[in-house]
């Protein structure tokens, strides 16, 4: 199991402290039949990862008081949730980074509790077209493309989603593009679901991240492996319950 060092955007800021708060759970979504929209799939017991932009707003939305929604999200889902810390912003932009690790159900179980707090204001749509930018790693996204376009055309009209992926910038020494969703939240979680299952199957979607730093709690170092693919069953037909009212 390979450990990756902080990529090079990151790589000025300390190395955080030992883990204080927000350790992983010991239990995950799968072990608790009556987990809230859960979902099932065979994992393989491996790590797997997304990586998405949020605004400073929305990051201290994801965080809640005293950090006590990230780590609910954390408990509902069994995923380890990891946000930048403020002056940690993705080059060129300034958004934070959000890391989200765990299994497969895991990690959709977060992201659909994370993007339902962002798009939902108690039972209200804040942005029925809203977008979720995603981290890939610019040597996936061929592969994500397909030839001609036909990989991405495929999973922009199955997701029902406008998806766009950033050009390849080396300005700022990146090796990631910016994969650009919008749509629905039934129609992002679609397409994140679908985006996955097509890097999963690339050897080359391994993290290159050994820790983001939260922000305001230590985060501990995380080990990550190369993934395989995953047979998950789909579930985003319906539209999900409404979020919680996203107070600071």
């Amino acid at each position: 199991m390979a450990v990756y060092l902080l990529p090079s955007w990151l790589a000025t800021a300390p190395p955080p402290p030992p883990p204080l708060l927000m350790d992983s759970p010991s239990t995950t979504a799968s072990d608790d039949e009556d987990h809230h929209h859960h979902h099932q799939g065979s994992d393989g017991g491996k790590k797997k990862h997304v990586m998405f932009l949020v605004s400073h707003m929305e990051a201290g939305c994801i965080i809640g008081k005293a950090g006590s929604i990230v780590k609910s999200m954390e408990s509902q889902s069994g995923a380890r949730i990891n946000i930048s810390r403020h002056d940690q912003l993705f080059p060129g932009t300034t958004s934070r980074v959000v890391l989200v690790s765990g299994l497969f159900n895991q990690l959709m179980d977060a992201m659909e509790l994370i993007l339902e707090r962002l798009v939902y204001q108690g039972d209200q749509v804040i942005d029925s077209k809203a977008t979720i930018a995603l981290v890939v790693p610019s040597v996936c996204c061929g592969a994500l493309i397909g030839k001609g376009g036909a990989t991405l055309k495929a999973i922009t009209q199955k997701a029902s989603a406008g998806i766009k992926i950033s050009p390849q910038d080396n300005s700022y020494g990146l090796h990631d593009r910016l994969v650009t969703i919008t749509g629905s939240l039934d129609n992002q979680l679609r397409a994140i679901f679908l985006i996955l299952s097509k890097l999963l199957e690339d050897v080359l979607y391994s993290i290159p991240i050994a820790r983001i730093v939260f922000s305001r709690y230590p985060a501990s170092p995380v080990e990550y492996e190369n993934v395989g693919s995953d047979e998950h069953v789909g579930r985003y037909q319906n539209k999900v319950g409404p979020g919680p009212h996203c107070s600071h």
